[in-house]
């Protein structure tokens, strides 16, 4: 399905739980946060992504936290990919758990895996994660190349923290044959507390340690790519804040207490598990879910702190009619 902007719709990210084996300082505080909303039930699950799908989605990809906490996540893979329409189902994970996990995850029938690491040396994961064995993550790696499971790494780069990795990174990454994307780090809640390096300064590092960098033609949704002369393999780019990639986004979020988002970045939305427990029939949610993907924002504002802090979690259409005020469908 198309957005008002003419964008095709056909990528449902899927939250399966907001807790995480880890504490990664940029995205977590210290303590565990106890989650007071009710998370979706994996019945209820299942059904809002046949519905959401039912619009013309084609790839799922599964996040957290971390999803491998989910329980028996490779059921949920095995239901999703019988889902009229879907090509892809993928996962976002941190590789804590993934070698144990790896033989149902290649069973079940993922599409492919991307890693969450933010450097490779062992004290500093460590320290960035508050408590994190790199050595799990790197056995994960070594057994979803074993099956042949598609991986790509990503990683994370802050000024005084892990500057020193970028190229330690590219090496790990070009001996094991991932492609590497450096995803810039989003000023939202506890991320404030750092200052990402931009693109442009990871490009500068990377041409001086290997030489130009030159652009090429592969569409994989935010990513823009880059061959240097004598890596084997591509180097991507996600910068949502310098390079703004909202024109082509195709992309939903799901959470895990039943948040629709048209935006990533937006903190509002329509929380279907509330309709679902008012009995709102399936044919009115869909109509919702129309609703939602049609009037996707045409832009996300996280380079205006007082628009990044706004949230409205419970907003619903059928209460109020319409979704985003501050949005309104034009072609400028």
């Amino acid at each position: 399905m198309q957005d008002c902007f003419k964008r095709n719709i056909d990528y449902l990210r899927v939250s399966l739980t907001s807790n995480c084996n880890l504490r990664c300082q940029y995205c977590m505080p210290e303590q565990k946060i106890k989650q007071t909303e009710e998370m979706l039930s994996q019945k209820d699950l299942i059904h809002l992504v046949e519905l959401i799908s039912s619009t013309g989605i084609k790839k799922i990809r599964l996040t957290g936290g971390e999803p491998l906490l989910y329980p028996n996540i490779e059921d949920l893979i095995i239901r999703f990919k019988a889902i009229q329409g879907i090509e892809k189902i993928v996962l976002t994970t941190n590789g804590i758990l993934l070698s144990n996990k790896v033989d149902v995850l290649k069973k079940a029938g993922i599409s492919g895996i991307n890693l969450s690491l933010d450097c490779i040396d062992k004290d500093l994961f460590r320290e960035i994660t508050r408590g994190g064995d790199i050595d799990k993550v790197l056995l994960g790696i070594k057994l979803a190349q074993k099956e042949n499971i598609p991986l790509k790494i990503n990683s994370v780069i802050m000024q005084g923290i892990n500057e020193k990795e970028i190229i330690p990174l590219i090496e790990f990454a070009n001996d094991n044959k991932i492609d590497l994307r450096f995803i810039e780090l989003m000023p939202m809640n506890v991320a404030k507390n750092f200052k990402a390096v931009k693109e442009d300064d990871l490009k500068a590092i990377i041409s001086k340690k290997y030489g130009a960098l030159k652009q090429i033609d592969v569409f994989e949704g935010p990513a823009h790519y880059y061959q240097v002369e004598n890596l084997s393999i591509k180097i991507g780019f996600i910068s949502a804040l310098s390079h703004k990639f909202c024109a082509n986004c195709n992309r939903l979020r799901l959470t895990s207490t039943g948040m629709l988002k048209p935006c990533l970045h937006y903190n509002s939305g329509v929380n279907l598990n509330d309709l679902l427990k008012k009995n709102v029939t399936d044919e009115e949610i869909l109509a919702i879910i129309k609703d939602i993907i049609y009037h996707k924002p045409k832009n996300h504002h996280l380079e205006n702190e007082a628009f990044s802090q706004k949230e409205d979690k419970s907003m619903s259409l059928i209460d109020t009619g319409g979704i985003f005020n501050e949005q309104i469908c034009t072609s400028s």
